[in-house]
């Protein structure tokens, strides 16, 4: 008799514990955050910031999202004239990298965005 009620309180326990490790493994898979990928952010920025756009709304998108950026314009190299640089950061990590996308906005002389490039670059050791 004194078996089949340990047993029953076990068994309780056991159920009570799976339902609450169950409710934890579902409420972190939806609140995490899907990775950002090099499609995804090429596919927000067809959106946001269009070929066409001011240099002003392009660098106020990347502010509203956190994203470091910086902007030069140097005459010495024709590639490097009128260009901001934007990084995310750790969109992606491995045991020896950690994955960034790099975006490369390029304008012309008015300030109106010409093109731009999203790619993963990797920093390691």
């Amino acid at each position: 008799m004194q078996t089949k009620k340990t047993l029953r309180i076990l068994v309780v326990i056991a159920a009570v514990v799976a339902t609450i490790l169950i409710c934890r493994f579902v409420a972190q898979r939806s609140a995490t955050p899907q990775p950002l990928t090099v499609e995804g952010v090429r596919k927000q920025l067809e959106t946001v910031t269009p070929v066409g756009s001011s240099r002003t709304a392009v660098e106020s998108y990347l502010d509203s999202q956190s994203i470091q950026h910086s902007y030069t314009d140097d005459s010495k190299f024709s590639n490097e004239r009128r260009v901001e640089l934007a990084l995310i950061r750790s969109t992606s990590r491995s045991q020896l990298v950690r994955g960034d996308i790099q975006v490369r906005f390029q304008f012309d002389e008015f300030g109106r965005l010409l093109n731009y490039s999203v790619r993963e670059v990797f920093t390691g050791p």
